[in-house]
């Protein structure tokens, strides 16, 4: 049986000394956590403390990913990072795509598309973000804008065999409490996955993301082909998220 993914999204929430510290106070149940063989988790800090996490998190099976990266390979960028960069300082994942930078940076879809393809180049696995605003999802748009967001990314990433993870994330559920309903989850979850089983020729899986918990854990029992979850301020308590893993792989 494949492991399920926890991917712990940080976002600006921690600084360094308070991502160090996290790690250090909760070394051994993070050990413990990761050497599970159904279970893979990774947390996603800000770019300053990915490298001393890294070194801190040696001997775990814990991964340490980053919170996005440049559409560009190189070049007069200011304030982007770039995938060759992200890999030279031992990242595994990714995220590209979130909903806030799209809102916030104004990524677009190609800028995804390209960060993600840069990723899969230096062998890092892409953690791409998808997911409809509320008045998408109030208009029953929800399958035309996922589908939209994936256009350039499986064009891009045609050719790829590097793994990939796309997180459903519906805007209107982050932050909120609120998560879809069942039947909801269902219908989106089986028509992702008829379209990566039918278009993409590389290993892929789908996570949720959006109002993840200790208590919204049980909406997420039997949805076909969720592999794991994105999991946003519960990660930033290690108990939270220690329940959340143990709920939910």
């Amino acid at each position: 049986m494949q492991s399920k993914l926890f991917i712990a999204n940080w976002k600006m929430q921690k600084t360094f000394a308070e991502s160090i510290d996290f790690c250090s106070s909760n070394l051994s149940a993070l050990k413990k956590l990761s050497a599970q063989t159904d279970t893979e988790i990774v947390l996603c800090p800000s770019f300053p403390v990915i490298y001393s996490l890294n070194e801190q998190l040696a001997d775990t099976m814990v991964h340490v990913g980053a919170q996005n990266c440049s559409p560009y390979i190189s070049g007069a960028y200011t304030g982007q990072v770039s995938a060759q960069s992200l890999k030279e300082i031992g990242c595994n994942y990714c995220i590209v795509g979130h909903s806030e930078q799209r809102k916030y940076e104004n990524v677009t879809d190609k800028d995804v598309a390209m960060a993600a393809k840069n990723l899969c180049d230096q062998e890092i696995e892409p953690i791409i973000c998808i997911g409809e605003t509320e008045e998408q999802f109030q208009k029953n748009e929800a399958i035309n804008a996922l589908e939209s967001q994936l256009d350039f990314v499986l064009s891009a990433l045609k050719n790829t065999k590097q793994p990939i993870t796309i997180a459903y994330e519906p805007v209107w559920a982050i932050g909120t409490g609120v998560v879809p309903e069942s039947a909801y989850l269902k219908k989106i979850f089986q028509h992702l996955s008829a379209i990566f089983s039918n278009v993409h020729s590389g290993p892929w899986r789908l996570i949720y993301g959006g109002s993840v918990s200790e208590k919204t854990m049980s909406s997420f029992k039997d949805i076909p082909s969720l592999a794991g979850f994105l999991v946003g301020s519960a990660s930033l308590d290690f108990p939270k998220f220690e329940k959340i893993v143990l709920l939910g792989k």
